[in-house]
């Protein structure tokens, strides 16, 4: 993406982020206008074929799915609670994630913005292996925590201590009153201190090969940066390969 269509891109993003809690038509907007950058890449990085079986792994209002299911000849959204009228051009599974046992194995796992919201983050990854083919690949993504976006509804006030930190999210009104941790700010699943460092670890020990790992839709590899990766990364994304 050059320069000038990227800040145009961005620009779009941007307005388009800012709508999409308003209603659930304007959250799958938000997510197919990313979709369909991100295919992009996956296109550019892994070259899959339109005939690969794919798994959107923790799919929620089904955005990504079923822009995938657009160009792959079978799509699977997976995810603890689904919305299954936006799921009419592909398959889906009602299951919590950390229970998920596939029964066909996939030649591309997708899973974005799932990985910071799980305590059992190495759990989560073999599990997305077991589900995945001998040579099939894998794209993670996830909001570091100290990126300027990793807080969720919480950022800026992310970069206090926790306590103060919730202090003035109650106090501005962006979580309930009853919060008393990042473990309870979405139910069951939480915010987790989620860094690029420990995920690449992650991934590596569970015998991946990480074919690419950037932010989400920059043209500079912030990612990379010494020292500063997470705080300059808003998104990052890794490409990645079962090893085995």
């Amino acid at each position: 993406m050059n320069l000038v269509r990227g800040i145009k891109f961005l620009k779009e993003l941007k307005n388009i982020s800012n709508q999409r809690m308003k209603s659930d038509t304007d959250y799958l907007r938000f997510q197919e206008f990313q979709a369909r950058a991100i295919y992009e890449d996956i296109n550019r990085i892994f070259n899959i074929p339109p005939d690969s079986f794919v798994i959107d792994f923790g799919c929620g209002k089904g955005g990504y799915t079923g822009y995938f299911a657009t160009k792959f000849k079978k799509v699977k959204g997976v995810d603890r609670i689904i919305n299954k009228s936006n799921f009419s051009n592909c398959l889906y599974e009602e299951c919590d994630l950390l229970e998920y046992a596939s029964s066909e194995k996939a030649d591309l796992i997708f899973c974005a913005s799932v990985i910071e919201h799980t305590k059992e983050q190495d759990k989560l990854i073999k599990i997305i292996k077991s589900s995945l083919k001998p040579g099939g690949l894998l794209y993670l993504s996830f909001p570091p925590f100290y990126s300027p976006a990793g807080g969720h509804h919480l950022k800026p006030f992310h970069y206090l201590p926790d306590k103060a930190c919730l202090l003035l999210a109650k106090k501005f009104k962006r979580i309930d009153k009853n919060i008393d941790s990042y473990e309870k700010l979405f139910g069951e699943w939480g915010l987790y201190k989620t860094s690029i460092k420990q995920i690449k670890k992650l991934l590596l020990a569970n015998k991946f090969s990480i074919i690419e790992y950037k932010p989400r839709f920059l043209s500079v590899n912030t990612a990379k940066i010494p020292f500063l990766a997470d705080l300059l990364t808003w998104h990052v994304e890794f490409y990645c390969k079962n090893g085995g």
